[in-house]
């Protein structure tokens, strides 16, 4: 259960948090909970487990309510590009994959995390330093990471040296890989 409560936690803060925080009073069960709208893309078989750490979260305790919104993949940017720039029905929170944070950052259409990170139960230190970095713009964090994709380059060295590059020298991040 320890575990569920952390993930909840994290679920409350996760990265990208929006501009208008539109908390709402919810009295389904008699009591009062801030309603939290939560977007996430988890639309494959990340859905249904993220699903189940909601449930739990919301059954776990008595002040805040998450409206989990799961947003087919495929459309999620689009939604959260149309919704950002319209202003309405914007989400409390959602997931953001660090290479969008920078756009929608200058574009002042997120929310600086500096409130959370000030929290005794949030610290940076708990989280990996890249991983962090990768959230931030101009000295302001943006995001809570959630998880980490590690990015490989596969390539062909008979294909290269056809190209007319040297196969023992691959780029070493995507800068060099554009060029």
């Amino acid at each position: 259960m320890k575990k569920i409560n952390v993930a909840g936690l994290v679920l409350m803060i996760i990265c990208g948090m929006l501009a208008g925080c539109s908390w709402q009073q919810t009295s389904a069960t008699g009591e009062d909970k801030k309603n939290v709208k939560l977007w996430v893309p988890f639309s494959g078989p990340d859905g249904p487990k993220f699903e189940e750490i909601v449930r739990s979260y919301n059954q776990s305790q008595k002040k805040y309510n998450v409206d989990l919104q799961i947003i087919p993949s495929s459309d999620y940017y689009k939604m959260v590009n149309l919704t950002l720039s319209s202003k309405n029905n914007l989400p409390d929170l959602m997931i953001m994959h660090a290479d969008r944070i920078v756009d929608y950052a200058t574009k002042d259409q997120l929310l600086k995390t500096s409130i959370l990170t000030k929290s005794k139960k949030i610290s940076e230190k708990d989280y990996h330093p890249k991983a962090l970095q990768a959230s931030k713009v101009n000295g302001s964090t943006y995001g809570i990471p959630l998880d980490i994709h590690p990015l490989m380059f596969y390539w062909n060295k008979d294909l290269f040296k056809k190209a007319g590059l040297d196969p023992n020298t691959p780029p070493k991040n995507a800068q060099e890989f554009r060029d």
